[in-house]
């Protein structure tokens, strides 16, 4: 899980406008925003209710998407808000999501 200083907060994800960038994966959709006075990217994973109807499976899906994320955010250089979104359920948790979120951040770099 990630750190709260690594995750963007309600008030800041409220105040975010357009996304500057969008990358698509399978089952994943990467928005990028512009940050100022960021030392590092912050992030967050929004799984919708419509794509997982039982709670204890959105959040395993964001549970497993934030760990990867909390490996491997080396990956990124500049300083964004990353919002990743579900949009497709996986057939394999485990395997597919970890390898889809490290090639979005490679893309995002």
């Amino acid at each position: 899980m990630l750190s709260k200083k690594e995750r963007i907060s309600k008030h800041a994800f409220r105040e975010l406008e357009r996304p500057v960038k969008t990358f698509y994966s399978d089952h994943l959709t990467a928005r990028i925003f512009s940050g100022t006075n960021l030392l590092k990217p912050k992030f967050s994973v929004s799984v919708s209710k419509k794509l997982e109807k039982k709670a204890i499976l959105r959040n395993k899906m964001r549970r497993v998407a934030y760990d990867t994320i909390r490996k491997n955010n080396n990956l990124l250089s500049n300083q964004f808000f990353v919002r990743f979104i579900f949009n497709t359920k996986p057939t394999d948790l485990k395997n597919q999501i970890p390898a889809e979120i490290i090639n979005l951040l490679k893309q995002i770099g």
